[in-house]
């Protein structure tokens, strides 16, 4: 049983979000593609099966014909971590239609890791968000999510910069990863799918002026706790919860901009069966 309250967000201590953005990270990469910044992608798993989410429109690029690999942003540091295109696979949950409107979704993709030797690599830096865990089965169903905190994770186009002769192996790009603390707008449910609108700064205190390459990014929930009886000191929090992807940003108005997200049912659900198919197929073979 649970039980809810409400505690002003300028009283939640700035080192309990650093600390729980600093969770979310470990989780989320930044996907290159060419020496050039395509997108981003939250780790998740199910049982044994690993993939990357991440926007359809994404994803998507890793079809096209003159791609060999992809380069996934896992450190903090130089590095090129390449994955080849035979030992991914582009599982697509939801695509927008042709000529719908974009903003309307759905926009859903998994990139699923085959090769066990990338998969470790990954391990040593990150980790996977687990979609099979029973205890975050319709969460947005149990929590007030519309009065939780919420953040968006991935990296913003123009936060990356390049060095060196761009086509040469001395070409280094880059890659910024950002947390932004987001306001719910609003969910709603269309053709299976359902989507969360967030709204955010934009080119003010740090937040970025455009949101592109935050594409695929993670939106996460952050469930705060607090004994009653003891108040303020005891503010803390339970994991964090993967809530939905980024896939759309709205024209900058005011200096805000809203995105347009799946939300957590689309996570936890769609993407959450895709990959558990997956791993049906597998075992039937």
């Amino acid at each position: 049983m649970h039980e809810f309250g409400f505690h002003p967000e300028i009283e939640i201590p700035a080192t309990l979000k650093n600390a729980a953005t600093l969770e979310m990270s470990h989780f989320m990469v930044s996907l290159i593609l060419n020496q050039r910044l395509i997108g981003s992608g939250t780790l998740v798993c199910v049982d044994d099966i690993h993939a990357i989410l991440s926007a359809h429109h994404v994803a998507e690029l890793l079809d096209e014909p003159d791609v060999t690999h992809l380069g996934i942003n896992i450190a903090a540091y130089p590095h090129g971590f390449f994955v080849a295109v035979e030992q991914l696979q582009h599982v697509v949950i939801g695509s927008c239609a042709a000529g719908a409107s974009e903003e309307l979704g759905p926009d859903l993709s998994l990139i699923r890791l085959l090769s066990p030797d990338s998969i470790a690599t990954i391990k040593s830096k990150k980790s996977f968000y687990r979609l099979d865990n029973p205890r975050r089965d319709r969460f947005w169903l149990e929590l007030p999510i519309a009065h939780m905190p919420w953040y968006l994770v991935g990296a913003p186009a123009e936060r990356s910069s390049n060095q060196g002769e761009f086509g040469t192996p001395g070409h280094i790009l880059t890659a910024v990863h950002f947390h932004a603390e987001a306001t719910f707008k609003s969910r709603v449910s269309r053709e299976g799918f359902d989507f969360v609108t967030l709204q955010l700064i934009a080119g003010e205190h740090s937040y970025p002026a455009d949101y592109r390459g935050v594409s695929g990014g993670g939106v996460w929930v952050l469930p705060l706790t607090m004994d009653p009886d003891k108040g303020a000191s005891t503010l803390s929090y339970d994991p964090p919860t993967l809530a939905g992807v980024a896939f759309y940003q709205t024209e900058l108005s005011s200096g805000e901009r809203q995105i347009i997200c799946h939300g957590p049912e689309s996570v936890a659900v769609r993407a959450r069966d895709a990959l558990r198919g997956l791993n049906h197929r597998k075992g039937s073979k």
